[in-house]
């Protein structure tokens, strides 16, 4: 329970780190918990790759940023229901990254089906028709609502 605790507290510390401006300090906070393979919880591991791809795309690393998306999905896959902070993070991406490039790596990645209001979303902001069922479009629809808000704020 307490590393549980650690680990929340560090990549709550990084987030703060990150939206302050200091990519290289949040860097650092995750990179404690990601160290080793083998321990920390799924939710936690997901939010830190999260956070560590942020803060490398705001430092112009897209190379490192898209790594650690792929790490985050293939984490995600195993996780349901899918974690709201983690949800929030692929938006904030998404919408720094593009939607063409976001919706690829969903695609691509053993967490697509999990992520289909999001994927769907995506496809909708760059002016394609998914078919997909109401509930999904629902669901895809309050997503754009959310990544709009993030570009009219500035939020990442």
């Amino acid at each position: 329970t307490l590393r549980n605790a650690a680990e929340v507290a560090l990549y709550e510390m990084a987030d703060y780190e990150l939206t302050s401006g200091r990519p290289a300090m949040a860097k650092e906070l995750v990179d404690r918990v990601l160290r080793s393979e083998k321990t920390g919880l799924p939710v936690s591991r997901v939010c830190c790759h999260l956070i560590r791809a942020l803060a490398h795309l705001a430092e112009g690393d897209n190379t490192a940023c898209v790594r650690d998306i792929e790490s985050a999905l293939a984490i995600l896959s195993a996780l349901n229901p899918l974690p709201q902070d983690a949800l929030n993070g692929l938006m904030a991406l998404a919408v720094d990254l593009g939607p063409e490039k976001m919706r690829d790596l969903i695609l691509a990645s053993p967490a697509a089906d999990l992520l289909l209001p999001l994927t769907t979303a995506l496809e909708k902001d760059m002016g394609l028709a998914p078919r997909v069922a109401k509930e999904v479009e629902e669901v895809a629809e309050d997503i754009l609502r959310n990544m709009a808000e993030r570009r009219g704020r500035g939020d990442a």
